[in-house]
């Protein structure tokens, strides 16, 4: 009965030096706004990176164009 309270004694105090006064944490809306900062740093990087480092291939490009567009009279105001 005696190691009983010992036991729950040592988990206290282990717990109460884990998250102690000492121990300090950061508020939710800085967690919050590093979250998104970190986010965003990240989403820069690539973007600079993909456009700094991939060169796209230039190739011909052939619209076509019906005849019956060319044909059309233009609407009269």
């Amino acid at each position: 009965m005696h190691g009983r309270p010992l036991a729950f004694g040592a988990s206290v105090v282990e717990k109460r030096a884990a998250t102690g006064p000492e121990r300090r944490q950061m508020p939710t809306l800085l967690r919050f706004l590093a979250t998104c900062l970190v986010l965003a740093l990240t989403g820069w990087g690539i973007i600079f990176s993909l456009a700094t480092f991939v060169m796209p291939t230039p190739r011909e490009m052939t619209v076509r164009v019906s005849t019956d567009r060319l044909l059309q009279q233009p609407a009269q105001e």
